[in-house]
């Protein structure tokens, strides 16, 4: 995989730092749910980290990424899936088509979503040059309290655990 491509679309490559920033998110999702033979759509799952501890849970996961070489699904849209799962990847696409996502998933009354997100503080920024990221965050189109916002208006919120650098929501389609 060309490294260029990896950059361009932030796919983060595993480091000590990157491993142990992200193994923290992937034990918070981990135990928000039984994902035993729950099909899961990692949304924006790069190089897969995340799947491969959901296949070991039970999990029956399909990984939606922009970049061509790592999708193993090239449209989301025509699966069901029980579980959707956005891992750091919903500040990179912009809010109108942040909506076009959520709603599509409405459809499905018992779909559950994860959402996984940096609180971008300068703790982050700092981490983020740490692992080789001259400018983080420059690529935002959604910035953190807009991605909570726009998960909040569409989806019912009943988990939220906040970690200083990141936060997680559970939410489910609202009665």
């Amino acid at each position: 995989m060309d490294n260029k491509i990896l950059k361009k679309y932030h796919v983060t490559k595993g480091n000590l730092i990157s491993s142990i920033y992200f193994n923290l998110n992937y034990l918070i999702i981990l135990n928000i749910c039984n994902f035993k033979k729950k099909k899961v759509l990692d949304f924006g799952g790069g190089l897969g980290f995340l799947k491969k501890k959901l296949v070991k849970k039970g999990a029956i996961v399909k990984i939606y990424d922009i970049v061509e070489e790592l999708t193993e699904i090239k449209n989301y849209k025509k699966f069901k899936f029980d579980i959707v799962i956005f891992c750091h990847v919903l500040m990179y696409i912009n809010e109108n088509e942040i909506k076009k996502i959520f709603y599509h998933f409405l459809k499905f009354k018992k779909i559950r979503i994860i959402a996984c997100f940096s609180n971008q503080t300068v703790i982050n920024k700092i981490f983020a040059r740490i692992l080789g990221h001259s400018e983080p965050h420059k690529d935002t189109k959604t910035p953190p309290h807009k991605e909570e916002q726009l998960l909040r208006k569409v989806f019912y919120v009943y988990k939220n655990y906040n970690f200083f650098l990141f936060k997680v929501l559970v939410a489910k389609v609202k009665n």
